[in-house]
């Protein structure tokens, strides 16, 4: 072979194996997802917010004029702490008298009852009318102690009422005294919320009520923290309507307590409730939606050795942890395109990922 005969050969191979490739380039490649059957969930979203299974406004429980406060807004108080104590002078000076009242009928009473033993003991020289006299003293002084020492009970209850304490552990959320002011009964003086019993609270359509129970998945998003989702369990269902908005209560809690909670807080929740049925479901990604309203998948065939695909308009239902309802158009064990779908044509050939044969 001459040395242009050679060339010649040379030449055609090498535009061979160019061609080859190009035309290897050119079949995209493809991931797949088998079709499979489950149970079809639909996703509700309902909106809510953080409560405080604790909170109280504390009140005072007597009148008086405020001198001193103990706790501030956002100051952390342990049970019993004070919060607010009230002037004492007056309910002090009470309380004196009242005892002062309640030693004088002891020493009535025993004088009654020295009196009256030795009268007893005298019993020849007094009549049974002095002696039934004296023991009708002994009783009613008896009775003025009793009362007297109720007087002063009720004084030093009322002084220990003038410290205002907080009923349980908690933050201060809020103020509502300032030194120099006048309060009554029921008046609030601080708020106090528990920070270690926080639920989150949503208000659910009734026609929802049936299909939840203390098993159904929960997802919560906190408006505050609008990138993450937190898985939460049902701690109570409570079937009373609101007969204006047609809903009732669901509380539910994180699974994780997460201390970014607080009350008042804005969140959403998306509730998972079967169906009770089942049908054929493919990945978000597998759907191509058109202009015209079609929505299509592209399904995996292979025939002399080659994968192409082929397309098929489905029907959808509903949508669910990144799966979507099959209606029609579609069966079980059916192998769609979900990745590399974008730019396809009908009986193009393809070849498939790797990582997706599945």
């Amino acid at each position: 072979m001459n040395e242009w005969s050679r060339f010649r050969a040379w030449a055609a191979l090498i535009g061979f194996v160019l061609l080859s490739g190009l035309a290897h380039a050119q079949v995209p490649t493809v991931g797949l997802e088998t079709v499979e059957r489950r149970p079809i969930i639909e996703e509700v979203r309902v909106n809510g917010s953080v409560v405080a299974l604790r909170h109280a406004e504390v009140s005072a429980a007597v009148a008086g004029r405020v001198t001193q406060l103990s706790a501030d807004v956002g100051d952390a108080v342990d049970a019993d702490a004070p919060l607010v104590q009230l002037d004492r002078e007056i309910t002090e000076a009470q309380l004196r008298a009242a005892r002062a009242e309640a030693d004088e009928a002891r020493a009535a009473l025993d004088d009654a009852r020295r009196r009256l033993r030795e009268a007893r003991n005298l019993d020849q020289n007094i009549s049974q009318s002095e002696i039934r006299s004296l023991e009708a003293e002994v009783a009613m002084d008896e009775q003025a102690l009793e009362r007297l020492r109720g007087v002063a009970d009720q004084r030093r209850a009322e002084l220990e009422r003038h410290r205002v304490s907080t009923p349980f552990s908690g933050v201060v959320s809020r103020r509502m005294v300032d030194p120099g002011e006048w309060v009554t009964p029921g008046d609030g003086v601080m708020e106090v919320v528990n920070l270690d019993q926080l639920r989150l609270d949503f208000r659910v359509a009734q026609r929802y009520l049936p299909r939840l129970s203390e098993n159904t998945a929960v997802t919560v998003e906190l408006d505050a923290l609008p990138d993450n989702a937190f898985p939460a369990r049902v701690r109570a269902i409570v079937p009373v309507n609101d007969p204006q908005a047609r809903t009732f209560l669901l509380r539910t809690e994180l699974r994780d307590a997460d201390k970014a909670l607080q009350p008042g807080m804005g969140a959403s929740a998306v509730l998972a409730l079967d169906t009770g049925r089942k049908s054929v479901v493919v990945p978000r990604d597998a759907l191509i939606r058109h202009p015209d309203g079609r929505t299509t998948v592209w399904e995996i065939k292979e025939a002399d050795g080659e994968t192409r695909v082929r397309e098929r308009r489905v029907e959808t239902g509903l949508t669910f942890g990144g799966k979507v309802e099959i209606r029609s158009g579609l069966e079980a064990g059916t192998r769609v395109v979900v990745q590399g779908n974008e730019a396809l044509n009908p009986e193009q050939q393809v070849r498939i990922s790797d990582s997706g044969g599945s």
